[in-house]
């Protein structure tokens, strides 16, 4: 009898690239004021990525998973199966693929 061989493949959680600096906001309205009007390198820099874009030039950026504990609660997001969910603390998915969050912000850009 043949052996035979399987391949599982499960997906990246954990970034596989460095964080140009690490930041997070110290409260809910530096939060506000980072993610509305931080330039686009600077998001990247400290871990947020761009998920997709829209009509109008509005993008989709997802949170790092270490911005987790700092999300305020009841925050609005976006997920990436393109619900809107308020964010709770404990409740809401903490899962990370690629060092991000599976839900974000949009912006217009």
């Amino acid at each position: 009898m043949e052996d035979i061989v399987i391949f599982i493949s499960c997906p990246v959680h954990k970034r596989e690239y460095e964080l140009d600096f690490e930041y997070k906001p110290g409260n809910k309205s530096e939060f506000i004021d980072f993610i509305k009007s931080a330039p686009r390198n600077i998001l990247e820099g400290v871990g947020i990525r761009e998920w997709d874009t829209y009509e109008g030039n509005i993008v989709h950026y997802l949170f790092p998973g270490e911005w987790y504990s700092i999300i305020p609660d009841n925050f609005k997001c976006l997920t990436i199966g393109k619900r809107v969910e308020f964010f709770k603390k404990g409740k809401s998915d903490n899962d990370t693929r690629y060092g991000c969050l599976p839900y974000g912000f949009l912006r217009k850009e």
